[in-house]
């Protein structure tokens, strides 16, 4: 129900008292989207005995919700990846998209997987297809991020200047990084997008634009970035 800070201050808002946005504002814009895809997993993990988990996952039912006026036809993909960089299952189906529709379009065993490889090591990359271009995409996990065993990779950084106060950001990474952000300290911008993931070998571009001229030198040296295995 808040949307802003009026001072500085720690809170559950999504927009800093200087108009920058949080975490939750980049996400809160795409759950919002007219196109959205989602999963659902039913079950739940329990600490047992030692600390140990034990979890009754089994299964992950992918969903497509529509808010979009005009009916559109859509493609969902969906691939089970391994944290280290192999992907073990992946597939592919048509799907209608209609005004106020939220509909399961498909359900995934993933048990076999998590008995060989260990829910910690693996999850699910969802994107659904407007026109041959992505309108949503999202990253699931099969226990709690704290326990997925994340990797550290290099980040190829790539700086591109289209104007005096605008430029394009290109991150490759080796690795699979989850909410992965990037800070320019001291530059008043606004982004297109950031907390975004980067899979292994893909160029991710997004778009920077600073209240006052920059140059591609001085964006390189003040740019810092990090994703959540990061944070711990």
């Amino acid at each position: 129900w808040q949307l802003n800070d009026c001072w500085p201050v720690a809170s559950w808002s999504s927009i800093e008292f200087t108009g920058r946005w949080k975490a939750l504002h980049y996400v809160a814009r795409r759950f919002f989207a007219p196109a959205l895809v989602c999963a659902y997993v039913p079950g739940e993990e329990n600490a047992i005995t030692g600390n140990y988990r034990r979890s009754s996952v089994r299964e992950v039912h992918l969903y497509t919700v529509y808010d979009s006026p005009q009916s559109a036809a859509g493609t969902l993909r969906w691939r089970l990846c391994h944290l280290d960089g192999r992907t073990l299952s992946k597939g592919a189906q048509k799907v209608t998209l209609c005004y106020g529709e939220s509909v399961k379009q498909r359900t995934l065993d993933v048990a076999a997987a998590m008995a060989k490889h260990g829910r910690d090591h693996l999850y699910l990359r969802l994107e659904l297809l407007i026109g041959g271009a992505v309108a949503s995409e999202e990253v699931v996990f099969l226990t709690a991020p704290r326990f997925v065993d994340l990797p550290r990779g290099k980040t190829k950084i790539g700086v591109k200047r289209l104007s005096p106060t605008k430029v394009r950001l290109t991150f490759t990474s080796t690795v699979f990084q989850h909410r992965f952000a990037f800070e320019l300290p001291g530059l008043a911008h606004t982004a297109s997008d950031n907390y975004i993931a980067l899979h292994p070998g893909e160029p991710r571009s997004v778009e920077v634009t600073f209240e006052r001229a920059v140059t591609a030198d001085k964006v390189r040296r003040l740019l810092t970035f990090r994703s959540l295995a990061d944070t711990f």
